[in-house]
């Protein structure tokens, strides 16, 4: 979940997904899908959440690119941690480039 500020009361959140790797180790998306898992991994060092929501104690800027994806399976205000849920299905998935951002 990423937000729009880092003041919780300020911020609009939106869904970031980063997606599993391709089977096919030939295949050409897969380098450019586990460089944003290991700087998403990097980033989070020692509070890594694995498959559940894990809350930062301090806001990390982040730069996502992605592709825009309407996705249905993730209603408004359902997903997430309380106070930190979107307010719209639009989310990025897959992450293509993450980089740390101005704090």
């Amino acid at each position: 979940m990423i937000g729009s500020s880092s003041v919780k009361a300020d911020a609009a959140f939106m869904n970031v997904e980063a997606c599993g790797l391709p089977k096919d180790r030939g295949s050409g998306d897969r380098p450019k899908l586990r460089n944003v898992r290991q700087r998403l991994e990097n980033m989070l060092a020692n509070t890594w959440p694995g498959s559940q929501y894990a809350k930062l104690r301090k806001p990390l800027a982040v730069e996502v690119e992605g592709s825009l994806c309407y996705d249905i399976d993730h209603q408004p205000g359902v997903v997430g941690p309380l106070g930190m849920r979107p307010t719209t299905v639009w989310g990025i998935h897959p992450i293509a480039n993450l980089q740390r951002g101005q704090d």
